[in-house]
């Protein structure tokens, strides 16, 4: 936004003054937010007046979140599955796919009319404050202790619950698991040391280092392992910080080729890449490898001699960004209700909540159609311990003891500004 032009290649610690300069730039991305031209697409509870329903099965629009391994299939399941168990409600799935993250778009989540949300957690102070959102009403609510620590702690607004935690997500760095060296690796400076300045072919990282959202995020999983504390890493995003995107330029040097192709970004090719050996790690989310189990298991493309790595040749660790170590940082998208949806809208809303969150419901997302488990994280802890799930699997535990303790950002206009830096990044980069 605005401010990061004020001081462009400004290094600085929180004072009054910059502290306030932050205030002032989150407050004009909320009303970015608020007065986004937005399509005129309609809720159910915008439709209703008076609290009349339409004959027939109730409509109810939900917002997925689109970005899982076969969202269609994920998605069509879900309406299939939801309709076996409640035919009295009409479940129409809006896919924001084409553009979730980009505002002013009308594939923009913050533009969609929905009476239930998935929201990724960096929105969900622009919602929740811009009362696009309501707090969670009590029948859609399941006991905190049955979630992780950070997907509680990612559905919260100065104290008040507005989600339904049903993923989380973060960087991880994965590995052959016989590949010794990286266990362990804690920062930026030792990962360097490792892969080393001169890459040997296919010895180097698979990263995906393009896109807006994408190197955005990376700048801010560097903050946050640089400076730790929240309202200090605000001063950095609001005001761009040359030494984040060194740390970004060093993980450029360390990539495998295609790393800043744009034909690559958002696809399955860096897990194949490091499935198939031709990288040594690889650096994504825990469902990137659905992407990299997928090539294992066909042999027109990866027959035994090709050596590619099945679910226990691999192994993770937590992703250093930074000379001064990791910390953590994850996102945690949960259900929100629609602040219209009253009534019947709510008792409507909170059935499908209910339904997302049952172990059945998770287990057949996770272990996926095609017997390729989909790696994703669940919100629900018990699930990590699944002995059915572990058995395709093993990484569960593993991943849950790096991400259940992470810390999870939010703050108004939080998107946007990510944005703005990654499109900063992606220019300054290398193009490789």
């Amino acid at each position: 936004m605005a401010l990061a032009k004020i001081h462009k290649n400004c290094r600085c610690e929180p004072t009054v003054h910059t502290v306030i300069l932050v205030a002032l730039a989150l407050l004009v991305s909320a009303q970015a937010f608020a007065a986004n031209n937005c399509g005129s697409a309609l809720s159910r509870s915008a439709v209703d007046s008076g609290g009349q329903v339409p004959a027939g099965p109730r409509p109810l629009r939900v917002v997925l979140y689109p970005f899982l391994p076969n969202f269609v299939a994920y998605k069509n399941w879900v309406v299939t599955q939801f309709k076996s168990a409640h035919p009295d409600i009409q479940l129409e799935i809006v896919d924001l796919s084409n553009n979730y993250y980009g505002s002013f778009t009308d594939d923009y989540v913050g533009c969609a009319n929905a009476d239930v949300y998935e929201l990724d957690s960096v929105f969900l102070h622009d919602f929740a404050l811009n009362k696009k959102i309501q707090p969670l009403p009590g029948s859609a609510a399941i006991p905190d202790e049955q979630f992780l620590k950070n997907a509680v702690a990612g559905v919260a607004v100065n104290g008040i619950r507005y989600g339904s935690p049903h993923w989380v997500c973060g960087n991880f760095l994965f590995f052959a698991a016989s590949d010794d060296a990286l266990r362990g690796v804690d920062t930026l400076d030792k990962l360097k040391t490792i892969i080393g300045s001169h890459l040997a072919s296919q010895r180097g990282i698979a990263v995906d280092l393009k896109g807006k959202s994408t190197l955005g995020e990376f700048y801010l999983n560097a903050a946050v392992d640089r400076y730790a504390d929240w309202s200090n890493i605000l001063v950095h995003i609001a005001v761009f910080d040359p030494s984040l995107e060194s740390d970004l330029r060093a993980l450029s040097d360390m990539c495998e080729g295609g790393c800043r192709d744009s034909s690559h970004h958002g696809t399955t090719f860096f897990a194949e890449q490091f499935d198939a050996r031709k990288a040594r790690t690889l650096i994504g989310y825990s469902e990137s490898l659905n992407g990299a189990l997928k090539l294992a298991s066909d042999q027109s493309k990866c027959s035994y001699a090709d050596r590619c790595l099945h679910d226990a040749d691999i192994d993770v660790e937590e992703l250093p960004l930074d000379p001064k170590g990791s910390k953590t940082m994850s996102w945690v998208d949960s259900f929100t209700v629609d602040s219209k949806c009253k009534d019947q809208c709510i008792s409507d809303a909170s059935a499908f909540i209910q339904f997302m969150n049952e172990d059945a419901t998770y287990m057949s997302i996770l272990l996926g159609s095609d017997g390729i488990p989909a790696y994703l994280l669940p919100a629900k802890k018990s699930l990590y311990s699944r002995t059915d799930l572990l058995a395709k699997a093993h990484l569960y535990p593993s991943l849950q003891k790096i991400i259940e303790n992470s810390f999870v950002p939010s703050d108004l206009g939080l998107n946007d500004e990510l944005r703005n830096t990654g499109r900063r990044i992606d220019a300054d980069l290398p193009k490789r």
